[in-house]
């Protein structure tokens, strides 16, 4: 009695032997359709020549793959097509990605020739075929004279476990660490170039901990990868439960659960390392859930709303909206977040873990050396406010100058121009202290003055903010304003 094993032939890469010049092929197919968006209008379409072709081109390739699905699906049902044997019950025999295709069938002579009566089929009608040069067959268990037999009608190179698709390990058994090592040499090289990792090792805990936190929560707005991960896994959770068409979810359901209950399901020792941690997951959002719902809402569950459950929670602080929503430059933003945060190197820090001889401000050489001091209370600091405030008509403040802003009433326009340049301000005190600290010298007041005028002159008109201020009717405001401080 022969045996078969299970072949899975990976067709990567469908061309067309004659493409139509009026799809736009350098734009993705969403693209396109959003430009037939554009042509048509509720009365129809208007007849615009080569934009008319693009909708019935985008369209026509839509149905393409559609059509390509229904015709495997109806030859492997009225011709004898075996399944491979982890697709039978859910009578899976292809998949699409993309432009790739890939076909799954037991492997022996019949049902591969199913297979490929079926594409051949497709092709005939739609015109696209195989690229054999980047198509690959993968069996398991097939004994060799049928094995040649399918590499020789199929035109198909052999291919071999594991390989890549779009930089991703594909194996037949567990993901090992030796099949990510090049993606973990990647991520760790983009991590060591970093400009972060130069700072000290309190710096980077102090980093660490406030940049997985919203903005108006104190952090740089990053989200924590762990619990976004763990987030992402809980939309699998919620499709076990809520999404029983899906194919995924039937392929679950034949492999691991067997028809038994999702909520009681416990995955066994022999299973995936991959499905253990989903079951994981499935624990730990089940507090979220109320009589069925998450949350206790109807909208259903998304990876933003599980992200917001799972992650830690800080006091809000009201100095972030001035910070992050102002027009000033990015550097000048990142520098008040530290000096908010009291995070600054200061020397009255470093004195006190013996990093430096004494605490005495490098710049006045008078009084102790902190953050108060730095941007607020040294004299040299406050000849520089005193010039900036003097040149953009408004009162010195006698607290931080971005949470006084921040209190105004002003114009929107007057808020955004007084904290861009007051976070100037303070950068350049900032600058000017290590300036002063490691080479010894400063820059005078007037100078420092002087820099922060024209840095928020090019900043305010530059070409691009011209652009968008015009369209908004902003430009003529900004305009007088400048001008008024010149």
């Amino acid at each position: 009695m022969e045996s078969f094993g299970d072949v899975a032939w990976f067709i990567f890469g469908i061309t067309n032997p004659s493409p139509q010049t009026s799809y736009l092929s350098v734009q993705t197919i969403d693209s396109n359709l959003q430009l037939c968006e554009y042509v048509v209008d509720g009365d129809g379409v208007h007849h615009y020549g080569a934009l008319y072709a693009i909708l019935i081109n985008s369209m026509n390739l839509l149905t393409v793959r559609r059509d390509e699905s229904r015709v495997l699906a109806f030859t492997t049902e009225i011709l004898p097509f075996k399944f491979h044997s982890l697709c039978s019950k859910v009578r899976l025999q292809h998949l699409m990605f993309a432009d790739d295709l890939l076909l799954f069938s037991r492997g022996d002579q019949q049902s591969v020739m199913v297979l490929l009566r079926s594409f051949a089929t497709f092709s005939a009608a739609s015109g696209l075929q195989m690229n054999k040069q980047k198509s690959n067959i993968y069996f398991s268990g097939v004994q060799w004279p049928i094995k040649d037999y399918i590499i020789s009608i199929s035109g198909c190179v052999e291919g071999q476990l594991p390989f890549k698709y779009l930089g991703v390990p594909i194996t037949a058994g567990k993901l090992r660490k030796a099949d990510c090592q090049l993606l973990i040499e990647k991520i760790v090289e983009r991590i060591r170039s970093f400009g972060a990792w130069k700072i000290s090792y309190a710096g980077r805990v102090v980093l660490v901990k406030s940049v997985g936190s919203p903005h108006n929560e104190g952090g740089l707005g990053i989200r924590f990868s762990f619990d976004w991960n763990r987030a992402t896994v809980g939309k699998l959770v919620w499709w076990l439960y809520y999404k029983p068409d899906s194919l995924w979810v039937k392929w679950v359901h034949q492999i691991y659960m067997k028809g038994g209950s999702w909520a009681n399901h416990s995955p066994k020792a022999h299973m995936s390392g991959n499905w253990k941690a989903i079951c994981k997951v499935r624990d730990l959002f089940q507090s979220g859930y109320t009589d069925g719902k998450w949350l206790a809402g109807n909208d259903g569950y998304t990876v933003a709303s599980g992200y917001e459950w799972l992650r830690p929670k800080r006091q809000q602080v009201g100095w972030a909206r001035p910070i992050w929503k102002s027009w000033a430059l990015p550097k000048h933003k990142f520098l008040a977040w530290l000096m908010l945060k009291n995070t600054l190197n200061v020397k009255a820090k470093l004195f006190k873990y013996g990093i430096c001889a004494d605490d005495v401000c490098c710049i006045c050489h008078i009084d102790q050396e902190t953050i108060s001091h730095v941007f607020q209370n040294c004299r040299y600091a406050i000849l520089v406010m005193e010039g900036v405030c003097e040149w953009l008509h408004i009162p010195v403040p006698t607290v931080n100058g971005i949470i006084w802003v921040g209190r105004r009433k002003w114009s929107p326009l007057m808020n955004n121009i007084c904290l861009a340049a007051l976070m100037a301000v303070y950068y350049s005190l900032w600058q000017q202290r290590n300036k002063s600290r490691l080479e010894g010298v400063s820059a005078r007041p007037s100078v420092i003055i002087q820099q922060i005028q024209t840095c928020i002159r090019s900043r305010w008109l530059h070409p691009k903010l011209v652009l968008v201020m015009m369209l908004i009717g902003l430009l003529h405001y900004v305009e007088v304003y400048l001008n008024y401080m010149y």
